[in-house]
């Protein structure tokens, strides 16, 4: 299994119920419609092959907004906000802060290691469920450290 079957699979395994009521897709039921979405608003020139899963945040599921996992890192629009990115080897800690009776109500603060931060609080995305899967693909990336170096160099 490489890197990518790896993160796929992690991801599948949050896909019913876990990240969010609805909108979660695996990447084989990603539409033409999400797919040119996401390169306008996420990556331009993004592969299908370099997508793990994607989060689809939109009323319509446009794919215009939501949180998209990529076999390097996620790149995220959260509602009425700019787009975001991070790579999962920069990841130092995740944590549930200002935790809520509602889960999605929560927020999730992402540490980086040279100090940086990011709070996730998308009232469609579940922050535990979302913690879990962003540990878990931060542990499969760890394994593959030179992927990420050469992309860079």
């Amino acid at each position: 299994m490489d890197k990518c079957e790896e993160m796929r699979a992690q991801f599948d395994r949050f896909c019913n119920g876990q990240l969010a009521d609805s909108g979660t897709t695996q990447i084989q039921a990603i539409s033409s419609l999400q797919m040119k979405n996401i390169r306008k608003y996420f990556v331009p020139g993004i592969y299908s092959f370099d997508i793990v899963g994607f989060l689809d945040t939109t009323l319509l599921k446009t794919g215009r907004e939501g949180y998209l996992f990529t076999v390097d890192g996620v790149y995220y629009k959260e509602f009425l906000e700019k787009p975001g990115h991070f790579r999962y080897n920069d990841v130092a800690k995740t944590e549930i802060i200002l935790p809520k009776p509602k889960d999605n109500e929560s927020t999730l603060e992402i540490r980086f290691k040279d100090g940086r931060w990011v709070r996730l609080v998308g009232y469609s995305l579940y922050k535990t469920g979302a913690k879990q899967l962003l540990d878990g693909l931060c542990e499969i990336a760890a394994r593959y450290p030179d992927e990420d170096d050469e992309d860079e160099a």
